[in-house]
């Protein structure tokens, strides 16, 4: 899976942009860069409305790296393309890389479409120059969808860090409730476990984690361009991330949302609901 049209295939957690982007080229941008982009000597900060934490091993010495993204989505909004959803890089920052690991918070970043695709949303990345007059021309790109994934010596997870930032790909029973008919629900866990529902809402589809490709691809055809919603039992559950991380693999299904405390949070939630209203 590539993470941008431009990004290598072989690691759909950490990868390398191999040129600039069309959208670039025909905008006279020679590099991936912001224009707008602080120098290197430039003290570590994050946008003031992020809403996720993103943690991923990269690799390489302890250093400060330059990074971008795209702007946050609403639930029912469209897939921009690619210079709309970058805009003027209100989502970027610059963050640490500590004994290989790379620690950066943004607003969740939206996915979009370029040349026809749409494509997993996804934080770039640049290294300071030796000197630290500038960034280095090389660009890189990690994952920015929700859950916990790990590919090879890559290892990454996405945390919620303000639930109350209703543009945060990371979701709570009770938004999930609001929110019931705006999303696909998607039930990760065996089929000996029913889904979630709620009265006079739409059924959750049902996608087990271990499912065979078939019905992996047939769930991603029908969620397409959709907000949908991943959720397993409980937050130490990895059954939604390994289902995210298959879906992530097929041509549709790139908005992706998380309910880390899956089903077990969902009834406590119903539970507490009908205490306050007995």
């Amino acid at each position: 899976m590539a993470l941008c049209l431009t990004c290598s295939k072989s690691n759909g957690l950490h990868s390398k942009s191999t040129k600039p982007a069309r959208w670039l080229v025909e905008n006279n941008r020679r590099s991936a860069i912001p224009p707008n982009a602080p120098p290197p000597t430039t003290k570590p900060f994050y946008p003031s409305n992020s809403s996720v934490r993103i943690r991923v091993t990269i690799g390489g010495p302890d250093r400060n790296v330059l990074f971008w993204a795209a702007q946050s989505r609403s639930v029912s909004s469209a897939i921009p393309s690619a210079p709309q959803a970058y805009g003027r890089y209100p989502n970027m920052g610059i963050a640490k890389v500590r004994k290989g690991v790379l620690v950066l918070s943004c607003p969740a970043p939206r996915p979009y479409k370029e040349e026809g695709k749409t494509w997993p949303c996804h934080v770039h990345y640049v290294n300071p120059t030796k000197d630290m007059t500038g960034w280095e021309p090389k660009v890189f790109a990690v994952a920015a969808f929700p859950g916990h994934h790990k590919h090879g010596d890559t290892e990454y997870t996405m945390t919620c860090i303000d639930h109350t930032n209703p543009k945060c790909s990371i979701v709570t029973p009770s938004r999930l409730w609001s929110d019931w008919n705006r999303f696909i629900v998607v039930n990760a866990l065996p089929e000996k476990y029913p889904s979630i529902c709620k009265p006079n809402g739409k059924m959750a589809l049902h996608v087990p984690y271990d499912a065979p490709n078939k019905v992996i691809k047939e769930a991603s055809k029908t969620i397409g361009d959709h907000a949908y919603v991943v959720y397993c039992m409980h937050a130490k559950c990895h059954a939604a991330s390994m289902l995210i991380q298959r879906l992530m693999n097929t041509k549709s299904a790139k908005n992706v949302y998380y309910m880390p405390n899956g089903q077990i949070g969902w009834s406590r939630m119903r539970n507490q609901m009908t205490k306050k209203s007995s």
